[in-house]
C-alpha cells in the first residue's frame, strides 16, 4: 500500500474519494457541451469558438502530461494536489466574474494545465496502489469509467444550473463540487514527505511550447478550416505551414537531446502503433453521439434537461460495459474478441439510429440504442488504453502515455472537425436541394404553406400575420429536414468506417493473438 495514504483508511473510501476529486476536473472538459448556444451568448462569441475552447483545454492537458511525473517527484502528492486545486479554483473565480472572450480562451488553456495537476495527483495514488493483476484491471477500469461518465454527468449538471440560475453559476457549482473531494483526499493522505524530492532541473520547456502549439494550431485548423474554406484562407495556410515546421523541429529535437520530452522510440513497437491507431478511430466513432443530442434538441424540441436525462441510458451502458469487460481482461481474453464486440455495439448504435431519425419520435425509442452505444464505449475504452501502454518497455512507458493522450486529443478533435464539416458542407447541399423543390410552383409546398396559414388563422391571427407564421413554420420544417439528412449521412459514414474496422479485426491474423500484459504497471493516459 502506498505510504502517501493512511494505512487505516479502507479501500472503498479511497476509491470514493478519488472519484469525488476526479469527477469535477473531468466535467470541466465538456462543461459547455449541452449549452453551446448559451455559452456563446454569454461571452459574445460564435458556437465554433466555444468548441475551440474545449480543444484548447484538451490540448493543455495533453501537452503538460509529460511534465506530470517530474512535478510529482518534486512536490509531495498532497502539496501538488493542493496547488492544483488552488489554481483551478482561482481560474473558476475569474471565469465567474468576467465576460471577456479573450480571457475565456486563455484561461481555458491554463485551466487544462491546472486540471492536469489535480488528475495527476489522483493517478499517482491509483498507480501506487496497484500491485496485483486484479487490482490493476479494477483500478484502471474505475478511473476510465469515471472519465467516460463525466460527459453525461457534466451535461446534466450544466443543463440544470443554466436552466435555474445565471450562466456564470456554472463556475460556482464546479468550485462547490471540488470541496467534498478535496477535504476527503486531504483526510486520507499523510502529511509527511515519504521520499526525497528530485529537483526540477532540465525541464524541456521548448519542447512543451512546441508540442502545445502543434496541438493548439492543429485544433484551430480543423475546427475553423471548413468555415474559412481551408487553404483559400491566409490564416489557415499560415497555421498549417507553422504546424509542419513545428513537427519537424519537435521530432529533430527529441532525437537530439539526452532526455527527450517524448521518447519517439515508442513507435518502434508494433502493438503500440496498432493501439494508438485504434484509440484514434475509437474517439472518432465515439464522437458521433453529440449529433444525437443535437437532434433531440433541434428536431424533437427537447430542452437540455430532458436531453441530459435521456443520456442517462448512455451512462448506464458505460457502467455496465466497464463492469463486464474487466472480467474478460482478467481472464486474458484475446483483444480481438473484446474489440470486435465493442465495435459491433457501436455499429449497431449507428445503423439503428440511422433508421430512427424522424421529425416525430418518442424519447423512449432511443433508450436502448443509447444504452448500446454506452455499452460499446465501456467495453472498448479500458482494453484499448491498457493494451497500448503495456506494449512498450517500462523505461519509456511515460512517453507512451504522453503520446497516447495526444492521440486521444487528435481523435477527439478530428471527430469534432468532421461533425463541423458535415454541419456546414452537407447542410448546404441539402438546403440547395430542398430549395429547388420548395417553390411556389410546387403544388405540395404550396399546399403545405396553405395548411400552415389555416392553422394560424384558426388561432385568431390576421391574414397577413398567418402568412408570416406559415412561412416561418415552413422554414422550420425545412431546417429540421436538413438536420435529419445531414445526421443520417454522418451516421451512415461512421457505420461504414466501423464496418471496415470490424473486417480488419476479424481477418487480420496478427490481431487474433493480442492480449494485455500486466507484467509491468502501465501508466494510463
Amino acid at each position: 500500500m502506498s505510504s502517501s495514504i493512511k494505512h487505516t483508511i479502507p479501500n472503498w473510501f479511497i476509491w470514493l474519494t478519488i472519484g469525488m476529486v476526479l469527477l469535477p476536473c473531468l466535467i470541466i472538459l465538456g462543461l459547455y457541451a449541452g449549452n453551446i448556444t448559451e455559452t456563446a451568448g454569454y461571452y459574445g462569441i460564435e458556437p465554433t469558438d466555444v468548441q475551440f475552447s474545449v480543444i484548447i483545454y484538451y490540448a493543455a492537458m495533453a501537452s503538460f502530461f509529460p511534465f506530470e511525473q517530474r512535478f510529482l517527484n518534486f512536490f509531495t502528492t498532497r502539496h501538488y494536489f493542493l496547488l492544483g486545486v488552488f489554481l483551478l479554483t482561482g481560474a473558476n473565480i475569474i471565469f465567474y466574474i468576467t465576460h471577456n472572450a479573450f480571457a475565456f480562451i486563455g484561461l481555458r488553456f491554463l485551466e487544462g494545465i491546472f486540471s492536469s495537476g489535480v488528475a495527476g495527483s489522483c493517478l499517482s495514488i491509483i498507480f501506487s496502489r496497484l500491485h496485483t493483476e486484479r487490482a490493476k484491471a479494477i483500478g484502471y477500469s474505475i478511473y476510465y469509467g469515471i472519465l467516460l461518465v463525466s460527459a453525461p454527468v457534466g451535461m446534466i449538471l450544466s443543463s440544470l444550473v443554466v436552466h435555474y440560475f445565471e450562466f456564470n453559476a456554472l463556475y460556482k457549482s464546479i468550485i462547490y463540487l471540488q470541496i467534498p473531494g478535496t477535504l476527503m483526499l486531504l483526510y486520507v493522505m499523510n502529511k509527511d514527505r515519504t521520499k526525497k524530492p528530485i529537483p526540477l532541473y532540465q525541464l524541456d520547456w521548448p519542447s512543451f511550447v512546441m508540442y502545445a502549439l502543434i496541438l493548439g494550431l492543429t485544433g484551430y485548423v480543423l475546427i475553423y478550416g471548413q468555415q474559412y474554406l481551408w487553404l483559400e484562407d491566409f490564416h489557415i495556410c499560415l497555421f498549417a505551414g507553422i504546424i509542419v515546421v513545428l513537427i519537424c523541429l519537435f521530432v529533430l529535437r527529441q532525437n537530439i537531446i539526452k532526455r527527450p520530452f517524448i521518447n519517439l522510440r515508442i513507435f518502434h513497437y508494433r502493438n503500440y502503433c496498432l493501439g494508438t491507431l485504434l484509440v484514434f478511430l475509437f474517439y472518432i466513432c465515439r464522437g458521433g453521439l453529440g449529433i444525437s443530442s443535437t437532434y433531440f434538441s433541434n428536431v424533437l424540441g427537447m430542452d437540455p434537461i430532458h436531453v441530459s436525462l435521456l443520456m442517462l441510458a448512455n451512462l448506464a451502458g458505460v457502467v455496465v460495459g466497464v463492469y463486464v469487460v474487466v472480467h474478460y481482461v482478467l481472464l486474458n481474453t484475446s483483444m480481438r474478441k473484446i474489440w470486435f464486440w465493442g465495435f459491433s455495439f457501436l455499429f449497431v448504435f449507428y445503423t439503428w439510429m440511422y433508421f430512427l431519425f424522424t421529425t416525430d419520435a418518442d424519447a423512449g425509442t432511443f433508450i436502448i440504442p443509447l444504452f448500446i452505444q454506452g455499452l460499446g464505449t465501456g467495453i472498448l475504452m479500458v482494453p484499448l488504453i491498457l493494451f497500448t501502454v503495456s506494449s512498450v518497455p517500462v523505461n519509456i512507458s511515460n512517453s507512451a502515455s504522453a503520446m497516447g493522450i495526444g492521440f486521444r486529443f487528435f481523435g477527439f478533435t478530428f471527430s469534432m472537425a468532421l461533425i463541423h464539416f458535415f454541419q456546414l458542407y452537407e447542410k448546404q447541399i441539402h438546403y440547395t436541394l430542398l430549395q429547388e423543390q420548395v417553390t411556389s410552383l410546387n403544388p405540395l409546398s404550396s399546399e403545405r404553406l396553405l395548411h400552415y396559414q389555416k392553422i394560424g388563422q384558426s388561432t385568431g391571427m390576421a391574414q397577413d400575420q398567418a402568412g408570416l407564421f406559415a412561412n416561418k413554420l415552413l422554414f422550420s420544417t425545412i431546417n429540421n429536414q436538413i438536420q435529419l439528412r445531414y445526421s443520417m449521412d454522418y451516421y451512415a459514414m461512421i457505420s461504414w468506417v466501423i464496418l471496415g474496422i470490424l473486417l480488419v479485426i476479424a481477418l487480420f491474423p496478427y490481431i487474433r493473438s493480442t492480449t494485455i500484459s500486466f507484467r509491468i504497471k502501465p501508466v494510463p493516459f
